[in-house]
């Protein structure tokens, strides 16, 4: 038990160190683009400091209107407390247990728009200029479709492709599922577990699903609110309300039931129901829960977040992912046949 202990430890510093290099690193990247390509430096500036790099010229949340929002989560959290009581998102974070401090830090971090500052500095500002810099050859197809409708519909069905296969990828990767535990381990809902994400699984999520997402295009209009409005739907399902939508939640739209089986703790409801906002990519892919027990608990086996704090919850994947990597380099042959 020491020894793993001691092991535990030792991982984790090696994981500090390695962290604290990569910042290092980024820093002189940072003045070295600053200096020789001043035309990114402005995108690298806005994604590191979120809404602060216009503060206080502009708000400080990364939703146009205060207003819309703060009602918005008001009436989320309102019907979450009259439909559920005492499982509530209200009653869990009135708790403040570590679990719900976790979903508070990092969903506070996501309103405030500062999701990506870590996946910035951590590549070097590569998660702003590479996008930027791929956008001249935007093909940008939607654009020639007469219909704003259609092109919302081809948008959405193209974004939650792309985010079905980065989600899946996640989980049935052993190196991402380290990261992706992160979201995971939240042993409640408290609405805010959707923004619970690790700046890792965001980094992919630029390279699995929003450079792919520059050649497809965006509607010419209306895009921030569907945002807005997607935003909102994933503090919704990220609750335990008991809404199925029937045949509709089946195979068309996500419902809380449906996604509150794939956080399941349970084996049998393992790696299943990826989709973000459409139900059918996982029938069209062979991994929708075709059973009818619903799970009461989330979270993951053995977890060992929501102990140690927040920071180790973020450097301890690091280590993790390292320690599957060293054990996959000691299985592979030296000349394989």
């Amino acid at each position: 038990m020491e020894d793993a202990a001691i092991e535990k430890t030792r991982q984790r510093n090696i994981a500090g160190i390695i962290i604290a290099l990569i910042f290092s690193c980024a820093v002189i990247i940072f003045f070295y683009i600053k200096s020789r390509h001043p035309l990114y430096w402005p995108r690298i500036r806005s994604f590191a400091l979120g809404p602060l790099d216009t503060w206080p010229r502009k708000g400080i949340t990364n939703f146009n209107s205060y207003g819309a929002y703060l009602y918005s989560l008001a009436g989320i959290l309102l019907v979450d407390f009259l439909v559920l009581r005492e499982r509530s998102a209200i009653a869990s974070l009135l708790k403040f247990r570590k679990s719900e401090r976790t979903d508070l830090v990092v969903g506070t971090a996501s309103i405030f728009g500062l999701s990506l500052t870590i996946p910035t500095v951590l590549t070097g500002g590569a998660t702003a200029f590479i996008p930027q810099y791929l956008t001249r050859w935007r093909l940008n197809f939607i654009d020639g479709i007469p219909s704003i409708y259609v092109q919302i519909v081809i948008w959405l069905v193209a974004l939650d492709f792309f985010h079905y296969w980065w989600h899946r990828a996640m989980h049935q990767s052993e190196v991402l599922w380290q990261f992706h535990a992160f979201h995971h381990s939240a042993t409640t809902f408290t609405i805010f577990t959707g923004n619970r994400i690790h700046p890792i699984e965001t980094l992919m999520s630029v390279v699995l699903v929003s450079i792919p997402m520059l050649f497809v295009g965006a509607p010419t209009s209306s895009i921030f609110l569907f945002l807005f409005i997607r935003r909102l739907f994933d503090m919704a399902q990220h609750s335990f309300i008991p809404a199925t939508f029937g045949s509709f939640g089946k195979w068309i739209i996500f419902s809380p039931v449906g996604h509150r089986i794939h956080h399941s703790d349970k084996p049998r409801h393992f790696d299943s129901n990826y989709g973000n906002i459409f139900s059918f990519w996982d029938h069209i892919f062979g991994t929708w829960y075709e059973g009818d027990d619903i799970n009461e608990t989330i979270g993951i086996p053995n977890n060992d977040f929501n102990q140690n704090g927040i920071v180790s919850d973020l450097v301890s994947p690091f280590a993790n992912a390292g320690k599957v990597i060293r054990n996959k380099a000691r299985r592979r042959p030296l000349y394989p046949s």
